[in-house]
């Protein structure tokens, strides 16, 4: 857990650093995932895939979004993604 926070606090840093940067916006999402905070967490994909991210096929399987697994706002994301690309 100690790890995760110092983790998600680089990637707050990383993120006001590099705001138009995709990657640090969804390393984001991907700490925001393992701290179980679900509605940030997919609000950081969604900001990753407006800036250009288009991984999706790793997005559905990365074992660091793993707890958004079920989670309405995850799944909408992916089906919109699919259906558009």
């Amino acid at each position: 857990s100690g790890k995760v926070t110092e983790g998600l606090r680089m990637d707050r840093s990383l993120v006001r650093l590099q705001p138009r940067n995709p990657l640090a916006h969804y390393n984001l999402a991907c700490s925001l995932s393992l701290k179980k905070r679900k509605k940030e967490a997919v609000e950081s994909l969604e900001t990753a895939v407006s800036l250009g991210y288009k991984d999706f096929e790793w997005m559905a399987k990365d074992p660091a979004l793993q707890p958004l697994e079920g989670y309405s706002g995850f799944v909408i994301l992916l089906e919109k993604l699919r259906d558009n690309h």
